[in-house]
Protein backbone atom coordinates (compact mmCIF):
# COMPACT_ATOMS: atom_id res chain seq x y z
CA UNK A 1 0.00 0.00 0.00
CA UNK A 2 1.32 3.46 -0.98
CA UNK A 3 2.67 5.73 2.14
CA UNK A 4 0.84 9.23 1.22
CA UNK A 5 2.23 10.83 3.78
CA UNK A 6 5.98 9.84 3.00
CA UNK A 7 5.14 10.62 -0.75
CA UNK A 8 4.27 14.14 0.44
CA UNK A 9 6.59 14.53 2.83
CA UNK A 10 9.74 13.80 0.27
CA UNK A 11 8.01 15.98 -2.29
CA UNK A 12 10.31 18.92 -3.71
CA UNK A 13 8.64 21.92 -2.09
CA UNK A 14 9.70 24.72 -4.34
CA UNK A 15 10.32 27.87 -2.61
CA UNK A 16 8.20 30.95 -3.97
CA UNK A 17 11.38 33.71 -5.23
CA UNK A 18 10.79 36.94 -5.75
CA UNK A 19 10.27 36.62 -8.92
CA UNK A 20 7.59 34.03 -8.97
CA UNK A 21 5.93 36.31 -6.35
CA UNK A 22 5.77 39.64 -8.14
CA UNK A 23 4.13 37.79 -11.21
CA UNK A 24 1.35 35.55 -9.25
CA UNK A 25 1.05 39.31 -7.68
CA UNK A 26 0.32 40.90 -11.19
CA UNK A 27 -1.68 37.49 -12.33
CA UNK A 28 -3.76 37.90 -9.41
CA UNK A 29 -4.41 42.15 -10.11
CA UNK A 30 -4.94 41.64 -13.49
CA UNK A 31 -7.70 38.81 -12.99
CA UNK A 32 -9.39 41.17 -10.35
CA UNK A 33 -9.47 43.95 -13.47
CA UNK A 34 -10.63 41.56 -16.08
CA UNK A 35 -13.42 40.74 -14.20
CA UNK A 36 -14.08 44.41 -13.47
CA UNK A 37 -13.58 45.28 -17.10
CA UNK A 38 -16.64 42.07 -17.98
CA UNK A 39 -19.06 43.85 -16.22
CA UNK A 40 -18.03 47.18 -16.86
CA UNK A 41 -18.67 46.59 -20.59
CA UNK A 42 -21.36 44.48 -20.15
CA UNK A 43 -23.75 47.30 -18.16
CA UNK A 44 -22.37 50.24 -19.53
CA UNK A 45 -21.80 49.15 -22.97
CA UNK A 46 -24.47 47.86 -25.65
CA UNK A 47 -23.71 43.87 -26.55
CA UNK A 48 -21.92 43.53 -29.48
CA UNK A 49 -25.16 42.20 -32.05
CA UNK A 50 -27.16 45.58 -31.08
CA UNK A 51 -23.95 47.23 -32.68
CA UNK A 52 -24.96 48.56 -36.52
CA UNK A 53 -20.84 49.38 -37.36
CA UNK A 54 -18.68 46.79 -36.06
CA UNK A 55 -14.25 47.18 -37.06
CA UNK A 56 -10.91 45.64 -35.39
CA UNK A 57 -10.85 48.05 -32.95
CA UNK A 58 -14.04 47.25 -31.29
CA UNK A 59 -13.49 44.07 -31.59
CA UNK A 60 -10.67 44.18 -29.74
CA UNK A 61 -12.70 46.17 -26.90
CA UNK A 62 -15.09 43.22 -26.89
CA UNK A 63 -13.21 40.28 -26.99
CA UNK A 64 -10.56 41.82 -23.93
CA UNK A 65 -13.56 42.16 -21.34
CA UNK A 66 -14.67 38.47 -21.81
CA UNK A 67 -12.62 36.81 -19.29
CA UNK A 68 -14.35 37.74 -16.32
CA UNK A 69 -14.98 34.29 -15.71
CA UNK A 70 -11.67 32.49 -16.52
CA UNK A 71 -10.14 35.09 -14.22
CA UNK A 72 -12.28 33.23 -11.62
CA UNK A 73 -10.90 29.96 -12.63
CA UNK A 74 -7.26 30.88 -12.21
CA UNK A 75 -8.26 32.39 -8.78
CA UNK A 76 -9.44 28.99 -7.53
CA UNK A 77 -5.94 27.38 -8.97
CA UNK A 78 -4.00 30.01 -7.27
CA UNK A 79 -6.16 29.74 -4.34
CA UNK A 80 -5.05 25.90 -4.18
CA UNK A 81 -1.34 26.98 -4.94
CA UNK A 82 -1.29 29.43 -1.61
CA UNK A 83 -3.19 27.05 0.42
CA UNK A 84 -2.86 23.73 0.49
CA UNK A 85 0.85 23.01 0.40
CA UNK A 86 0.82 25.15 4.13
CA UNK A 87 -1.87 22.62 5.31
CA UNK A 88 0.16 20.21 4.13
CA UNK A 89 3.23 20.52 5.57
CA UNK A 90 1.95 21.92 8.89
CA UNK A 91 0.38 18.43 9.30
CA UNK A 92 3.73 16.80 8.46
CA UNK A 93 5.13 18.68 10.97
CA UNK A 94 2.90 18.49 13.69
CA UNK A 95 2.19 21.96 13.88
CA UNK A 96 -1.40 21.97 12.44
CA UNK A 97 -3.65 23.92 14.36
CA UNK A 98 -7.10 23.78 13.02
CA UNK A 99 -8.05 26.53 15.65
CA UNK A 100 -5.45 29.14 14.02
CA UNK A 101 -5.94 27.89 10.28
CA UNK A 102 -9.57 28.44 11.00
CA UNK A 103 -9.05 31.57 12.27
CA UNK A 104 -7.03 32.63 9.68
CA UNK A 105 -8.45 31.78 6.94
CA UNK A 106 -12.43 33.35 8.26
CA UNK A 107 -10.73 36.89 9.37
CA UNK A 108 -9.18 37.30 5.85
CA UNK A 109 -12.41 36.72 4.21
CA UNK A 110 -14.59 38.47 6.72
CA UNK A 111 -12.86 41.52 6.64
CA UNK A 112 -13.93 42.25 3.42
CA UNK A 113 -16.98 40.39 2.74
CA UNK A 114 -18.62 42.25 5.69
CA UNK A 115 -18.53 45.55 4.44
CA UNK A 116 -18.97 44.41 0.77
CA UNK A 117 -22.25 43.12 2.01
CA UNK A 118 -23.30 46.62 3.94
CA UNK A 119 -21.71 48.81 1.27
CA UNK A 120 -23.92 46.54 -1.29
CA UNK A 121 -27.57 47.28 0.45
CA UNK A 122 -26.35 50.93 0.78
CA UNK A 123 -25.98 51.07 -3.35
CA UNK A 124 -28.91 48.86 -3.91
CA UNK A 125 -31.52 50.30 -1.56
CA UNK A 126 -29.68 53.72 -2.66
CA UNK A 127 -30.95 52.96 -6.22
CA UNK A 128 -34.13 50.93 -5.40
CA UNK A 129 -35.47 54.43 -3.76
CA UNK A 130 -33.88 56.80 -6.22
CA UNK A 131 -34.87 54.72 -9.04
CA UNK A 132 -37.50 52.95 -8.41
CA UNK A 133 -38.53 49.13 -8.81
CA UNK A 134 -38.98 49.52 -12.60
CA UNK A 135 -35.31 49.83 -13.55
CA UNK A 136 -32.75 47.11 -13.17
CA UNK A 137 -33.27 46.99 -9.79
CA UNK A 138 -37.01 45.38 -9.99
CA UNK A 139 -35.76 42.67 -12.73
CA UNK A 140 -36.29 44.97 -15.18
CA UNK A 141 -33.16 44.12 -16.96
CA UNK A 142 -32.51 41.04 -20.04
CA UNK A 143 -28.22 41.71 -20.07
CA UNK A 144 -25.86 40.02 -18.19
CA UNK A 145 -24.96 40.71 -15.06
CA UNK A 146 -27.94 41.92 -13.99
CA UNK A 147 -30.94 39.72 -15.78
CA UNK A 148 -32.66 39.10 -12.53
CA UNK A 149 -34.84 40.65 -9.66
CA UNK A 150 -32.24 42.09 -7.71
CA UNK A 151 -34.79 43.79 -5.04
CA UNK A 152 -35.80 40.17 -4.75
CA UNK A 153 -32.88 39.05 -3.48
CA UNK A 154 -32.29 41.68 -0.81
CA UNK A 155 -33.31 40.50 2.74
CA UNK A 156 -31.73 39.93 6.72
CA UNK A 157 -31.88 35.70 5.88
CA UNK A 158 -29.82 36.37 2.28
CA UNK A 159 -27.70 38.82 4.05
CA UNK A 160 -26.57 36.70 7.20
CA UNK A 161 -26.62 33.68 4.38
CA UNK A 162 -23.92 35.00 2.46
CA UNK A 163 -21.85 36.17 5.58
CA UNK A 164 -21.97 32.37 6.77
CA UNK A 165 -21.02 31.28 2.96
CA UNK A 166 -23.98 29.67 2.23
CA UNK A 167 -24.61 31.38 -1.14
CA UNK A 168 -25.04 29.02 -3.72
CA UNK A 169 -26.21 26.85 -1.13
CA UNK A 170 -29.34 28.09 0.65
CA UNK A 171 -29.49 31.66 -0.66
CA UNK A 172 -28.68 33.60 -3.73
CA UNK A 173 -25.78 36.12 -3.57
CA UNK A 174 -27.21 39.66 -1.97
CA UNK A 175 -28.39 42.18 -3.58
CA UNK A 176 -26.39 43.19 -7.49
CA UNK A 177 -23.06 41.48 -5.76
CA UNK A 178 -23.72 38.33 -8.08
CA UNK A 179 -19.80 37.67 -7.89
CA UNK A 180 -20.20 36.67 -4.09
CA UNK A 181 -20.96 32.89 -5.38
CA UNK A 182 -17.17 32.27 -5.55
CA UNK A 183 -17.10 32.93 -2.25
CA UNK A 184 -18.73 30.27 -0.58
CA UNK A 185 -16.41 28.10 -3.12
CA UNK A 186 -13.48 29.19 -1.46
CA UNK A 187 -14.48 29.24 2.04
CA UNK A 188 -15.45 25.35 1.78
CA UNK A 189 -13.16 24.62 0.13
CA UNK A 190 -10.92 25.87 2.88
CA UNK A 191 -12.39 23.31 5.53
CA UNK A 192 -13.13 20.81 3.13
CA UNK A 193 -9.24 20.49 1.74
CA UNK A 194 -7.61 19.42 5.22
CA UNK A 195 -10.62 17.66 6.56
CA UNK A 196 -9.74 15.20 3.72
CA UNK A 197 -5.93 15.48 4.35
CA UNK A 198 -6.23 15.15 8.39
CA UNK A 199 -8.60 11.99 7.59
CA UNK A 200 -6.23 10.55 4.56
CA UNK A 201 -2.59 11.82 6.13
CA UNK A 202 -2.47 12.53 9.66
CA UNK A 203 -0.52 10.69 12.17
CA UNK A 204 -3.37 11.55 14.78
CA UNK A 205 -5.30 8.32 16.22
CA UNK A 206 -8.03 6.67 14.16
CA UNK A 207 -10.99 8.22 16.15
CA UNK A 208 -9.63 11.86 15.76
CA UNK A 209 -8.90 11.16 11.56
CA UNK A 210 -12.39 9.21 11.68
CA UNK A 211 -14.08 13.00 13.05
CA UNK A 212 -11.93 14.74 9.78
CA UNK A 213 -13.77 12.11 7.72
CA UNK A 214 -17.20 12.63 9.26
CA UNK A 215 -16.68 16.39 8.88
CA UNK A 216 -15.90 16.72 5.27
CA UNK A 217 -18.83 13.45 4.48
CA UNK A 218 -21.28 16.51 5.58
CA UNK A 219 -19.07 19.46 4.12
CA UNK A 220 -19.96 17.30 0.73
CA UNK A 221 -23.59 16.78 1.59
CA UNK A 222 -24.15 20.61 2.25
CA UNK A 223 -22.38 22.39 -0.57
CA UNK A 224 -24.01 20.12 -3.37
CA UNK A 225 -22.70 19.93 -6.78
CA UNK A 226 -22.64 23.24 -7.68
CA UNK A 227 -19.56 24.13 -5.33
CA UNK A 228 -17.32 20.25 -5.51
CA UNK A 229 -17.71 20.87 -9.39
CA UNK A 230 -15.02 23.08 -8.81
CA UNK A 231 -13.03 21.41 -6.28
CA UNK A 232 -10.98 19.21 -8.52
CA UNK A 233 -9.52 22.42 -10.33
CA UNK A 234 -8.70 24.24 -6.90
CA UNK A 235 -6.53 21.25 -6.57
CA UNK A 236 -4.74 21.09 -9.36
CA UNK A 237 -3.34 24.71 -7.42
CA UNK A 238 -2.40 22.62 -5.09
CA UNK A 239 -0.71 19.91 -7.16
CA UNK A 240 1.09 22.33 -9.15
CA UNK A 241 3.11 23.23 -6.12
CA UNK A 242 4.63 19.32 -6.09
CA UNK A 243 5.70 18.97 -9.26
CA UNK A 244 9.00 18.50 -9.76
CA UNK A 245 11.36 21.14 -10.54
CA UNK A 246 13.09 20.12 -14.10
CA UNK A 247 16.86 20.17 -14.64
CA UNK A 248 16.85 21.42 -18.61
CA UNK A 249 18.89 24.38 -19.86
CA UNK A 250 17.76 27.79 -19.55
CA UNK A 251 17.18 27.96 -22.80
CA UNK A 252 14.92 24.60 -22.72
CA UNK A 253 12.92 26.61 -19.98
CA UNK A 254 12.55 29.45 -21.40
CA UNK A 255 10.81 28.10 -24.73
CA UNK A 256 8.52 25.94 -22.21
CA UNK A 257 7.55 28.88 -21.05
CA UNK A 258 6.70 30.70 -23.78
CA UNK A 259 4.98 27.78 -25.17
CA UNK A 260 2.84 26.98 -22.15
CA UNK A 261 2.06 30.98 -22.40
CA UNK A 262 0.91 30.58 -26.04
CA UNK A 263 -1.58 27.90 -25.45
CA UNK A 264 -3.02 29.33 -22.39
CA UNK A 265 -3.84 32.82 -24.42
CA UNK A 266 -4.97 30.70 -27.32
CA UNK A 267 -7.54 28.73 -24.93
CA UNK A 268 -8.69 31.80 -23.73
CA UNK A 269 -9.34 33.11 -27.52
CA UNK A 270 -11.49 29.72 -28.01
CA UNK A 271 -13.08 28.85 -24.76
CA UNK A 272 -16.49 30.77 -25.68
CA UNK A 273 -16.10 29.99 -29.47
CA UNK A 274 -15.06 25.96 -29.52
CA UNK A 275 -16.57 24.44 -26.28
CA UNK A 276 -20.04 23.91 -25.75
CA UNK A 277 -19.68 22.52 -22.26
CA UNK A 278 -18.85 25.18 -19.96
CA UNK A 279 -17.64 22.66 -17.50
CA UNK A 280 -15.20 21.32 -19.60
CA UNK A 281 -13.62 24.25 -20.88
CA UNK A 282 -12.85 25.55 -17.43
CA UNK A 283 -11.07 22.16 -16.71
CA UNK A 284 -9.20 22.50 -20.03
CA UNK A 285 -8.00 26.29 -19.09
CA UNK A 286 -7.17 25.17 -15.64
CA UNK A 287 -4.81 22.60 -16.69
CA UNK A 288 -3.41 25.43 -19.79
CA UNK A 289 -2.96 27.40 -16.94
CA UNK A 290 -1.20 24.53 -14.69
CA UNK A 291 1.12 24.03 -17.17
CA UNK A 292 1.82 28.07 -17.61
CA UNK A 293 2.01 28.21 -13.56
CA UNK A 294 4.28 25.19 -13.44
CA UNK A 295 6.37 26.48 -16.27
CA UNK A 296 6.85 29.66 -14.74
CA UNK A 297 7.44 27.80 -11.47
CA UNK A 298 10.88 26.61 -13.03
CA UNK A 299 11.98 29.78 -14.72
CA UNK A 300 14.49 31.44 -12.72
CA UNK A 301 14.92 35.40 -13.69
CA UNK A 302 15.34 39.00 -12.03
CA UNK A 303 12.97 41.61 -11.96
CA UNK A 304 13.17 45.63 -11.60
CA UNK A 305 11.45 47.12 -8.33
CA UNK A 306 9.17 48.53 -9.93
CA UNK A 307 7.58 45.43 -11.82
CA UNK A 308 7.70 44.26 -8.48
CA UNK A 309 6.32 47.23 -6.49
CA UNK A 310 3.31 47.80 -9.37
CA UNK A 311 2.65 44.14 -9.50
CA UNK A 312 2.07 43.71 -4.91
CA UNK A 313 0.14 47.08 -5.57
CA UNK A 314 -2.29 45.57 -7.95
CA UNK A 315 -2.68 42.19 -5.97
CA UNK A 316 -3.08 43.75 -2.87
CA UNK A 317 -6.63 45.15 -3.28
CA UNK A 318 -7.94 42.68 -5.83
CA UNK A 319 -10.33 40.95 -3.44
CA UNK A 320 -11.74 43.77 -2.34
CA UNK A 321 -12.10 45.24 -5.63
CA UNK A 322 -13.38 42.00 -6.71
CA UNK A 323 -16.31 42.15 -3.83
CA UNK A 324 -17.23 45.78 -4.33
CA UNK A 325 -17.17 46.84 -7.63
CA UNK A 326 -20.30 45.55 -9.16
CA UNK A 327 -23.03 47.12 -6.71
CA UNK A 328 -21.64 50.40 -7.77
CA UNK A 329 -21.40 50.11 -11.28
CA UNK A 330 -25.14 48.72 -11.50
CA UNK A 331 -25.94 52.58 -9.65
CA UNK A 332 -24.19 53.85 -11.94
CA UNK A 333 -25.79 52.12 -14.86
CA UNK A 334 -29.16 53.03 -13.58
CA UNK A 335 -28.19 56.35 -12.88
CA UNK A 336 -26.71 56.93 -16.68
CA UNK A 337 -30.17 55.27 -17.80
CA UNK A 338 -28.96 53.68 -21.22
CA UNK A 339 -26.45 51.37 -22.13
CA UNK A 340 -24.10 53.57 -24.57
CA UNK A 341 -22.89 52.93 -28.26
CA UNK A 342 -19.11 52.51 -28.05
CA UNK A 343 -17.89 55.45 -29.61
CA UNK A 344 -14.84 57.12 -28.54
CA UNK A 345 -16.37 59.71 -26.02
CA UNK A 346 -18.28 56.66 -24.76
CA UNK A 347 -15.14 54.37 -24.43
CA UNK A 348 -13.48 57.16 -22.71
CA UNK A 349 -15.95 57.57 -20.22
CA UNK A 350 -16.39 53.95 -19.63
CA UNK A 351 -12.73 53.71 -19.04
CA UNK A 352 -13.05 56.86 -16.69
CA UNK A 353 -16.03 54.78 -14.56
CA UNK A 354 -13.62 51.66 -14.33
CA UNK A 355 -10.77 53.91 -12.74
CA UNK A 356 -13.10 55.45 -10.54
CA UNK A 357 -14.46 51.62 -9.43
CA UNK A 358 -10.76 51.16 -8.68
CA UNK A 359 -10.10 53.77 -6.69
CA UNK A 360 -13.74 53.23 -4.41
CA UNK A 361 -12.34 49.44 -4.08
CA UNK A 362 -8.94 50.71 -3.10
CA UNK A 363 -10.17 53.15 -0.74
CA UNK A 364 -12.08 50.18 0.90
CA UNK A 365 -9.01 47.99 0.32
CA UNK A 366 -7.27 50.50 3.01
CA UNK A 367 -9.98 50.70 5.41
CA UNK A 368 -10.12 47.09 5.75
CA UNK A 369 -8.52 44.18 4.23
CA UNK A 370 -5.22 46.23 4.70
CA UNK A 371 -6.00 45.50 8.41
CA UNK A 372 -6.35 41.78 7.93
CA UNK A 373 -3.14 41.07 9.95
CA UNK A 374 -3.65 43.84 12.76
CA UNK A 375 -7.04 41.98 13.11
CA UNK A 376 -5.65 38.61 13.20
CA UNK A 377 -3.32 39.07 15.30
CA UNK A 378 -5.50 40.78 17.77
CA UNK A 379 -7.86 37.82 17.76
CA UNK A 380 -4.99 35.38 17.94
CA UNK A 381 -4.09 37.60 21.20
CA UNK A 382 -7.49 37.02 22.88
CA UNK A 383 -8.12 33.28 21.81
CA UNK A 384 -4.54 32.24 23.52
CA UNK A 385 -5.52 34.52 26.62
CA UNK A 386 -8.84 32.48 26.92
CA UNK A 387 -7.30 29.20 25.99
CA UNK A 388 -4.71 29.97 29.15
CA UNK A 389 -7.33 30.94 31.07
CA UNK A 390 -9.47 28.07 30.07
CA UNK A 391 -6.33 26.15 31.02
CA UNK A 392 -5.98 27.37 34.37
CA UNK A 393 -9.36 26.97 34.83
CA UNK A 394 -9.04 22.87 34.41
CA UNK A 395 -6.01 22.79 36.68
CA UNK A 396 -7.94 24.28 39.48
CA UNK A 397 -10.99 21.45 38.42
CA UNK A 398 -13.28 24.01 37.74
CA UNK A 399 -13.77 22.24 34.10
Amino acid sequence: MVDFRQSFKKAHEKGITPAVSAHLDAIRGLAAIAVLLMHARHLLLRDWADLHHHNLGLEFVYGITEFGHQAVIVFFILSGFFIGPGVLRDIHTGRWSFTAYFVKRFIRLEIVLLPALLLCLFWDLSGSHIFGLKSIYGGHADFYPVAYNIQACISAPIFFGNLAFLQMIKVPPLGSDSPLWSLANEFWYYLLFPCTALALLSRKKLAVRSTYGGAGVLIVWLVRKSILIYFPIWLIGVLSYYLPKTKHPKSIKRAFLIASSVLFCLDLLSTKQYWSNSIASDYVLSGCFALFLYSLLNRTTTIGERYSRLSHGLASSSYTLYVVHLPLLVFLEVWIGKRWVPTPLHLVLTLGIVYTDWLYARGIYRLFEARTPTVRQWTEKKLKGLYAKMGRKERQGVL
